[in-house]
């Protein structure tokens, strides 16, 4: 009887804990689309290799079944995030919010189109 406590018991925090994660992934993905709308850029870790340099042509390293049942949002971060010139400061600071660790850039005035 204890043994079936216990099991329920950490079933209960594991499910718990992916739950949160999933929840998690599914408030990136939202912010992620707004953030797009507004014309922004947004580029994920397994985009760049080791060195640091993009590959626009890179695919995830989660299988295909995988990403389609959670989504590329629960196993990614944004990497960098390339803004419009002239965007708002606000817009800035909920990117920083989200993803701390993201590189910010800001396209120059000629470079919008």
């Amino acid at each position: 009887m204890k043994l079936a406590i216990a099991i329920g018991a950490v079933s209960a925090v594991l499910l718990a804990w992916f739950g949160y994660l999933v929840g998690q992934a599914h408030m990136q993905e939202q912010t992620i689309a707004s953030l797009r709308a507004q014309g922004i850029f947004i580029t994920y870790d397994y985009e760049f290799d080791r060195e640091g340099n993009y590959h626009f042509d890179a695919k995830p390293k989660i299988p295909n079944w995988l990403l389609g049942l959670l989504g590329r949002d629960f196993f990614y971060s944004p990497e960098c995030v390339t803004f419009p010139h002239g965007t708002h400061s606000d817009t800035f600071t909920e990117v920083m919010n989200h993803w701390p660790n993201a590189v910010l850039e800001e396209l120059g005035p000629d470079e919008n189109d």
